[in-house]
């Protein structure tokens, strides 16, 4: 690299970099809790959990709902969905409708409303999972449930956990965001499981097929990219055999993830077909025995006299999957004959482009929020005229190559699946524009794909069974294993981070100090010892309480946090320990700066976010040492959950405006 160029792109990232602005803020997560433990025969079990959540004027939260929901997931609009308002009073009524709304106070402590009296944990395991190759919580089975054997051992761990809210006194409303508990409903019709595990067979291979498109990119895409990026710059630019075997490794993956979406299409026209009243637990096997011999070419063609039914939406969805799977063939096809006819020589754009383009319309594509028409435009005296930005982007975290909906197999994927990406990083002497771009990171995104995706909006046809005449639903949750409260954040701050705030602090800015009325309690956990439960013991409980933060629409994992025995604070029969963000790879506590080391997620300028919290007790860690060998209840212990901006504030000087001499 010359040192004109070095020098060009050292002033781009001195002028673009901007400094983050820290305003601290915080809320505040009340949970009270009651332990009650038997022995190893039988289970140890949570009662009685409260929860409370506040927040002050800059970081503001709200509880999400079924309101904010559509087909299953939140509205992509549901931000603007929570209205503004207060209420006076907090009984019952206006504590659910406050929830709702932007403020400084989420109270799901009682009243009937959420449940959370009414539940008892016992031990559980969090179910593993990956999305987008980022560990995520499993949406349809949270937490693993252990299965005991005859001689009171672990025999093994089931996936068989499901989620609802509190509806008509019972955790039963499986849609729904807000309050969730986690377990298991014993009373369970054979019908009913059946259903539920099509459904979670065919998440399952949803996840596969995004798994496939994402493994692709991750073994070729820094190949793809350079290809187009290269073309960008330099129009007669030719590439070598190794680019075109690229495309066919690229090709088999996609195929694979194609089967996997046929087979998620397969489990949700079967869910479909036994979730009707007439089904019985007899006549399901019938019915997914006879659907299951079929293809899904001979269930597109099924008419209103066809003796099985067609979710909505499995037309539009097969409609895209056979042309889709088209332009696989015919990229095939191409690629084949073109390598034998050019063999080891130079392959020109047009020659690599028409394979491509199959797979990525590069037209289509943007590249750091511009389009490609954007990024070939030049101004009257030839120079590039967004440069700058794709240099900007390029000094801050790396290049960004997106393909939105129409752009190629890779976005048909995303259409039927959801959103994926990968990190790659381009090879050496990648340019653009001539601007060097080698060994520099960059993410290759699908961007916006239709909402909903085709395999949801036939889940979302699939998802509700249908209970025999006479019978009350028998999805009621019977047995806890953890619980999932679902918040939404947002705050005006720019460049600010969700923190989790262990040491208490005054919940909304004072110009006199500390209030202590508005002081928060940190992120503790209290409880209390009692003659069969000694403070010992409460410590070593107190250490398996698991809490995972994730972002509720697409499940990734942000964080955990656990308390922390080093903290551990005994003042007479209470028991206090801070909590801390734990890392996984070094399995301890994280530390350094509290604004780094606590971070839970980003938080984009008055861009709502929904963040989940999970409650569990691991299985792993408990033992019998640390349950009371005499009656059914341990101990009582209350939970604060304080969050924090990393932004500082910085007030306004309004003293001419106090003093009235402002003009």
């Amino acid at each position: 690299m010359n040192k004109k160029m070095s020098k060009r792109q050292r002033d781009i990232k001195t002028k673009l970099i901007a400094a983050i602005c820290m305003l601290l803020v915080s809320s505040i997560m009340m949970v009270s809790t009651t332990y009650a433990w038997f022995t190893l025969s039988t289970a140890p079990e949570v009662t009685g959990i409260q929860t409370a959540v506040g927040a002050n004027g800059n970081l503001e939260m709200a509880l999400l709902n079924p309101d904010l929901q559509e087909n299953g997931a939140m509205k992509s609009n549901w931000g603007e969905l929570i209205e503004s308002g207060t209420h006076d009073s907090m009984d019952a009524q206006a504590v659910d409708l406050a929830n709702i709304t932007w403020g400084n106070l989420v109270d799901v402590s009682d009243n009937g409303i959420y449940g959370l009296q009414n539940i008892t944990l016992y031990p559980a395991a969090l179910t593993g999972r990956a999305v987008d190759g980022v560990a995520a919580v499993d949406p349809q089975a949270p937490l693993q449930r252990p299965v005991y054997g005859a001689d009171g051992r672990v025999a093994e761990l089931k996936n068989d956990t499901l989620t609802a809210s509190y509806i008509s006194s019972k955790f039963s409303n499986e849609g729904a965001l807000g309050v969730r508990a986690i377990g298991t409903a014993s009373s369970m019709t054979e019908r009913e499981s059946e259903h539920r595990n099509l459904l979670t067979l065919a998440s399952d291979a949803t996840e596969a097929a995004k798994g496939h498109a994402r493994s692709s990119l991750l073994a070729n895409g820094d190949k793809l990219a350079a290809m187009a990026i290269t073309h960008v710059g330099d129009e007669t630019a030719t590439f070598v055999k190794a680019d075109m075997e690229a495309l066919g490794s690229v090709l088999t993956e996609l195929s694979n993830a194609y089967a996997d979406i046929e087979t998620a299409m397969m489990y949700y026209v079967i869910a479909y077909n036994i979730t009707p009243a007439s089904v019985d637990d007899t006549s399901y096997k019938t019915i997914k025995s006879a659907i299951e011999a079929m293809t899904l070419e001979a269930i597109y063609a099924w008419t209103d006299a066809s003796e099985y039914e067609k979710p909505e939406g499995f037309d539009a969805a097969y409609t895209k999957l056979t042309s889709s799977k088209a332009e696989i063939t015919a990229a095939r096809n191409t690629l084949s004959s073109t390598m034998e006819s050019v063999g080891d020589g130079a392959y020109s754009w047009a020659q690599i482009s028409s394979v491509m383009s199959k797979i990525m319309d590069f037209d289509k594509m943007k590249l750091c929020d511009l389009s490609m028409a954007q990024v070939k435009e030049k101004d009257d005296a030839g120079n590039y005229k967004n440069l700058v930005q794709i240099g900007t982007a390029a000094s801050n975290g790396g290049l960004k190559l997106q393909m939105p909906t129409g752009s190629g197999v890779f976005a048909d994927i995303a259409d039927f699946c959801g959103t994926y990406s990968a990190s790659i990083v381009f090879p050496e002497n990648t340019s653009v524009m001539s601007f060097p771009i080698g060994g520099m990171t960059a993410t290759m995104t699908t961007d916006a794909p239709i909402n909903p995706t085709y395999l949801s909006a036939i889940r979302g046809a699939s998802d509700d069974i249908v209970v025999g005449e006479g019978g009350a639903s028998s999805k009621a949750i019977t047995d806890y294993y953890g619980y999932i409260i679902d918040l939404a954040f947002r705050t005006n701050a720019g460049g600010s981070n969700l923190l989790l705030q262990a040491d208490g602090i005054d919940r909304i800015y004072g110009e006199e100090g500390k209030n202590e009325e508005l002081m928060g309690g940190g992120s503790t956990m209290t409880f209390t010892a009692t003659t069969n439960f000694g403070a010992s013991k409460v410590q070593s409980l107190m250490t398996s309480l698991r809490i995972v933060f994730f972002e509720t629409d697409t499940s990734k994992i942000l964080g955990y946090a656990r308390l922390n025995p080093a903290t551990v604070i005994v003042e007479g029969d209470n028991v206090t320990m801070k909590m801390g963000m734990w890392d996984t790879d070094a399995e301890a506590f994280k530390t350094g700066d509290a604004k780094t080391a606590n971070v839970i997620t980003a938080l984009n300028q008055n861009e709502a976010k929904a963040v989940s919290v999970l409650v569990y007790l691991d299985g792993t860690s408990v033992t019998n040492a640390d349950v009371a060998t005499e009656g059914t209840r341990s101990t009582t212990g209350t939970m604060n959950l304080q969050f924090a901006s990393s932004a500082e504030l910085t007030p306004m000087d309004y003293s001419d405006l106090k003093e009235g001499t402002s003009n």
